[in-house]
């Protein structure tokens, strides 16, 4: 049973640690939120020995090893106390406890698709093929005051549509793959958006651009991002909200 913390972005992080161990084990249960049970049951659905199993909001520690004697499987955290006992980025962090390089994350993740509603919702939202896709927001913020301009003239993306990610349309975020494999720039911040970026990089054709402005983000351009993502622009900011 691997736990995660818990936000969806991390469940995505951890696809790959799950499906890694898919290969060496009978069954992978995967516990998280009911909320975001619709995203992880779509994510590993190509993975037959990987199993979510939803949770109801207060549930603890105490009633996860009570869940997995029951189960009869030991219990695993991805990343879960580890980071904060070795300093390391959580994201990081999930892997190396396991002494796993890194590169795991992206080499076993689940090969996902398009969600069920993603073409419905690419019809329902796009109206110009030229159109950017823009997430500025995460759990700890409504919204965070990105430059998209990016040294362009105002007025020089008046033509380009502009879409922002809202979780209310679909309570499935792979829903959104079609729209942003699609777009012609994307600008993010640290999110579960930005994790499922990562994890559908090969897959965009656009440019991507990853504001880093979120208070307390561990990322650093030359070890997180350009190794895995050479092509995506970073945008720092000297002051962090």
């Amino acid at each position: 049973m691997l736990v995660t913390r818990d936000g969806l972005g991390d469940h995505i992080v951890a696809a790959g640690l799950a499906c890694w161990l898919a290969q060496r084990v009978r069954r992978v249960y995967v516990p998280g939120r009911r909320i975001y049970w619709p995203s992880v049951e779509w994510m590993f659905k190509t993975i037959p020995n990987v199993f979510p199993i939803g949770l109801e909001p207060g549930s603890n520690w105490n009633t996860l090893e009570q869940l997995s004697k029951k189960l009869g499987c030991q219990l695993c955290k991805s990343n879960l106390e580890y980071p904060l006992r070795s300093g390391e980025a959580w994201f990081r962090a999930c892997y190396s406890q396991y002494h796993l390089d890194y590169q795991t994350r992206f080499e076993s993740a689940p090969k996902v698709e398009p969600g069920p509603r993603a073409t419905h919702l690419y019809a329902q939202l796009i109206t110009n093929p030229n159109y950017i896709v823009v997430h500025n927001n995460s759990t700890e913020r409504d919204s965070y005051s990105i430059d998209i301009l990016q040294g362009r003239p105002a007025g020089s993306l008046d033509h380009m549509q502009m879409v922002n990610i809202n979780n209310q349309l679909s309570a499935n975020i792979f829903d959104w793959v079609l729209i942003l494999q699609n777009a012609k720039e994307i600008h993010l911040v640290e999110s579960s958006v930005y994790h499922l970026c990562q994890l559908i990089s090969p897959t965009l054709l656009g440019d991507v651009y990853f504001h880093h402005i979120r208070a307390h983000s561990p990322h650093v351009w030359e070890r997180d991002i350009q190794p895995y993502h050479p092509n995506w622009k970073w945008i720092e900011y000297p002051f962090r909200q």
